[in-house]
Order: structure tokens, then sequence, then C-alpha cells
């Protein structure tokens, strides 16, 4: 590789998202660590839902995490202390179904990250 085709694999590559701040501080480390995105001043890393939105950018390769988790749930605690669970189902346009269920819902994430030509990895 030349060394103007090495800074643009280490500087324009490699996009991600977390939505857990501990996690995110991990991978934002991992990334300084390996020298990603530091030319720029600024890491590849967006601390948000994934699930919230189709971002609009399609990718060749999509690395995931597995497991996902089973539910989406929040807990809520009301004005008098006591604690609830609300079921969160995902309902995208881009989504072929609505459920609570986070596997389903990052594979259908993945599958609308995904250039026509690419392929899933996890």
């Amino acid at each position: 590789m030349t060394k103007e085709e090495k800074r643009a694999l280490k500087d324009t590559t490699f996009s991600s998202w977390e939505l857990v701040q501990n996690t995110a501080r991990l991978c934002a480390m991992n990334l300084m660590l390996h020298g990603i995105g530091t030319n720029g001043g600024e890491l590849p890393l967006t601390v948000a839902d994934s699930l919230a939105g189709d971002p609009g950018e399609r990718f060749e390769i999509v690395l995931t995490n597995p497991p996902f988790g089973k539910k989406s749930s929040t807990t809520i605690v009301g004005e008098d202390g006591k604690a609830f669970r609300e079921t969160d189902i995902v309902e995208r346009e881009d989504f072929w179904a609505t459920t609570s269920n986070k596997q389903l819902n990052f594979v259908q994430h993945v599958k609308t990250l995904l250039a026509r030509t690419a392929a899933a990895v996890s």
C-alpha cells in the first residue's frame, strides 16, 4: 500500500456506533491505540442508539458483536417509587418486521446498512 492508501484506511474507512457509555469509552480507547481516525482529530465513533433510524450510509462490510440480547425494554420509576418495565418496540420503514426482539432488530439494521453487493460478518 502507498502512504496515502494507508492514511485513508486509518482515517476514512471505519465508522462505529455504541449505545452504552462505558463500552463506547473502551471502543474509543481501542481506536486510539490502533491509530484509527486519529489524524483527522475525531474518532469515527457515534454514541447513540443505532436502531433509532437509518443512518443513510451504506457499507461493504458490517462487523457486529453479538449477542444483542433478546428483548428491548426500559425500566421506568414512577412518582410513587415503583418500577415497571416498558417494552421497546422498534418500528422503522426499512425493517420488514416490527418487534421488541433485539436480535431480529439488529439483523434488520445490518441488512439496511449493507450495500447491495456487500456481505455481513459477525
